[in-house]
C-alpha cells in the first residue's frame, strides 16, 4: 500500500525481471480508529479528484504504475467493476510522486492524529548528544542526514513517518540509537529531538 510500499524490494524486482505482487493495495490491512488510512487519505483524494475516478482506482494505478501486480479484493459488484477499470487512465508522473511521498507513514500512529494524515509538518531535528549521529528516515534508505553535536536539521514531513538516529560503533557499523514517529508535538529524547515548527 502506498504508506509501505516496499521500494527497494520492488527496485529490485525490476531488476531481476521479477513482477512484484503487492499485498493488500487498498490498505484493509489496517486496523485503526480513524478507518482505512488508504481511503481516507487527502493526498490520494486530491489524485483521485484530478483524475476524474474514485480513490481506490488512483491508489491501484499508482500501484499498477510503479511496477506491482494488484489484486484487490471484494464482495461488493459495483467495486469490483470499479476496480478492473484501470487501464483507460493514466497518472502524472507528479501525481504519482504525490502518492510515493506517503511512503514511510505509520498508519497506527495516525489514529489519533491531531492534524490531517497528510498535512505537511514542518520539523526540526537536533542532536543534544556529544556524539556525530546520522539521522535516517523509514520510508527511503537513501534518506540520510548527518549531524554532528549541537547541530540541527529542518525538513518537511508528515504525521506517522518514522525517523531513527544511528551512530557508528566501534568498527564503523551503524547502530540505531533512537527512534521516533512524526506527531504534533513530538519525541523529546536524550540525543534527538523533533518539534513541529521550524527553528527560530
Amino acid at each position: 500500500d502506498p504508506f509501505h510500499s516496499d521500494a527497494p524490494v520492488r527496485a529490485w524486482c525490476a531488476k531481476q525481471g521479477v513482477v512484484f505482487q503487492a499485498f493488500s493495495t487498498l490498505g484493509t490491512q489496517h486496523r485503526v480508529p480513524a478507518g482505512n488510512p488508504v481511503l481516507r487519505s487527502a493526498a490520494i483524494q486530491k489524485v483521485a479528484d484530478a483524475a476524474g475516478v474514485s480513490v481506490a482506482r488512483a491508489a491501484l494505478r499508482w500501484a499498477l504504475q510503479r511496477g506491482a501486480c494488484v489484486i484487490p479484493r471484494s464482495s461488493n459488484g459495483a467495486r469490483m467493476r470499479d476496480n478492473l477499470r484501470l487501464f483507460d487512465f493514466e497518472l502524472s508522473e507528479e501525481q504519482l510522486r504525490t502518492i510515493d511521498a506517503l511512503e514511510g507513514t505509520d498508519p497506527a500512529r495516525v489514529a489519533h492524529a491531531p492534524r490531517p494524515i497528510d498535512a505537511p509538518i514542518p520539523v526540526r531535528f537536533r542532536n543534544r548528544g556529544e556524539v556525530a549521529v546520522v539521522l535516517c528516515w523509514a520510508g527511503d534508505a537513501a534518506a540520510r542526514w548527518p549531524l554532528s553535536p549541537g547541530k540541527e536539521v529542518q525538513l518537511t514531513s508528515y504525521v506517522g513517518h518514522v525517523f531513527h538516529a544511528e551512530l557508528p560503533d566501534a568498527v564503523g557499523n551503524a547502530v540505531p540509537v533512537e527512534s521516533g514517529v512524526v506527531w504534533k508535538r513530538m519525541l523529546t529524547k536524550k540525543d534527538l529531538t523533533a518539534l513541529d515548527e521550524p527553528a527560530a
